[in-house]
């Protein structure tokens, strides 16, 4: 056993500390409170060939200077495999208060993946599902924006089809 490793007991206490209830649950991924910063929430891949924590660590890290930052949920730090990431966490945003215009590389516009944080003592509206893009170069100088049509609204009939 070296240094890193644990025993099964002491994995499971470990475990007990730090992940706090869950909060959602994806195709790939279930999401949890982090019980040391109640502020993040652990994010743990569910499978195999499931990369979606290493492209939202990627895109978040080299987001930096871009104007596409302000739209994602910051991510704090993420495991050695990257089945464990550890970001911010965001609080439920009512349907009638979601964006008109968003990102055209995010992919994924479902109500769910979108929520408040607090940011410099105001409430800010992030998407915190954004491992699938509609392109392979999401960082643009000049960020295109497109209409969200939003999943869950078109389901309810909120929205027609075209």
């Amino acid at each position: 056993m070296n240094d890193t490793q644990l025993s099964l007991s002491d994995q499971t206490d470990l475990n007990t500390l730090v992940i706090g209830g869950l909060l959602g649950a994806g195709c790939s991924r279930r999401v949890h409170i982090f019980l040391p910063d109640m502020s993040k929430v652990v994010k743990i891949q569910t499978g195999p060939f499931n990369f979606d924590n290493v492209r939202e660590w990627d895109l978040w890290l080299n987001s930096e200077n871009f104007p596409l930052r302000k739209w994602l949920a910051r991510c704090h730090t993420i495991s050695a495999h990257g089945r464990v990431l550890i970001q911010e966490r965001t609080y439920p945003c009512p349907d009638f208060m979601l964006p008109k215009e968003v990102p055209a590389v995010l992919g994924d516009l479902k109500p769910g993946n979108w929520g408040f944080v607090f940011r410099g003592g105001k409430k800010v509206l992030v998407c915190h599902d954004y491992a699938n893009l509609k392109t392979v170069n999401p960082l643009q100088t000049k960020l295109k924006m497109r209409k969200a049509e939003w999943h869950s609204l078109r389901e309810k009939g909120y929205l027609e089809d075209r």
